[in-house]
């Protein structure tokens, strides 16, 4: 009777369930005494079911909850993932966007101007800090200051502060 009663409480609607698990609760008692049974206690029997009801709606809404709990970590994960890859996507396109657009400039600027070895030297030095960069942000060891990233040459200044050729 007790399995039927914590049945009935987990899949009727609440304000019938309540009915019904009580219903079915008493029903026991109302047995023990209607058949005779004088080796059983009507208070016992009642007793028993309203436990094993209890025990049985309470198993199944611990396994929901858990089950809810897990659904709800899975989720927190993928959004984690989710924000740390866009953050490092985010990192990437600003260490590779003005590294790229610089050197591109340069070599524009150099491939036109006097200087050509000088040029490709301040290229290469761009790459060689770009990669630094790129490593950095992909062991997120990234922390450059305001002071750092504004030392860091812009296009047009690198193209008027250009080292003289050896």
């Amino acid at each position: 009777m007790g399995f039927l009663a914590g049945a009935v409480l987990l899949t009727v609607p609440r304000p019938a369930a309540l009915i019904v698990a009580a219903i079915v609760c008493l029903s026991g008692p109302v047995l023990v005494k209607c058949l005779g049974f004088d080796h059983r206690n009507a208070l016992g029997v009642f007793l028993s079911t309203l436990v094993t009801a209890g025990s049985v709606y309470g198993i199944a809404q611990l396994s929901l909850f858990v089950a809810r709990l897990h659904a709800t970590q899975n989720h927190a994960a993928r959004t984690a993932v989710e924000k740390e890859r866009g953050r490092v996507a985010r990192d990437l396109h600003d260490v590779l966007g003005s590294a790229l657009a610089l050197i591109a400039f340069r070599a524009t600027t150099g491939a036109e101007g006097d200087e050509p070895a000088a040029a490709l030297d301040e290229i290469a030095g761009i790459a060689r800090r770009t990669l630094a960069e790129v490593r950095a942000v992909s062991r997120n060891n990234a922390a450059l200051t305001a002071s750092e990233e504004l030392a860091l040459p812009s296009p047009a200044a690198a193209h008027t502060t250009a080292a003289p050729p050896p």
